[in-house]
């Protein structure tokens, strides 16, 4: 992510900001937290982005799967891969306006995104 001016002809999509609280078993507040969430549904499939595709298997061929597993008497293992797919790089230009309360930045300064982000 860098800062940079908005190129003419570009839009920036805009944010929602999320406070949040973390209290001790005492009630005592522990620290306040900032979430910036990018409004991604502001963007026009053809315009901002191309087709987006995940790799996933439809739920019925994992029910066969399961079911062969089954009449074999065979153990299934699984895993729970999360973060599989946040490191490629991005090929579209994404910019985002940047919060007021965030110093040190012009009125018409974006973010522009490398990298797909998730908090």
């Amino acid at each position: 992510m860098e800062t940079v001016p908005l190129p003419s002809g570009k839009r920036a999509i805009g944010f929602s900001v999320q406070f949040k609280r973390k209290f001790d078993s005492d009630n005592n507040l522990v620290k306040n937290k900032v979430r910036i969430c990018a409004q991604g549904f502001s963007q026009q499939p053809g315009v901002h982005y191309d087709n987006t595709f995940s790799p996933t298997g439809k739920f019925s061929s994992l029910r066969a799967l399961l079911s062969n597993a089954s009449n074999r008497k065979l153990e299934v293992h699984h895993i729970d891969a999360v973060a599989a797919f946040l490191n490629p790089s991005l090929n579209e230009e994404i910019y985002m306006k940047i919060p007021t309360f965030i110093k040190g930045t012009h009125k018409n300064e974006v973010w522009k995104f490398h990298q797909p982000f998730t908090a």
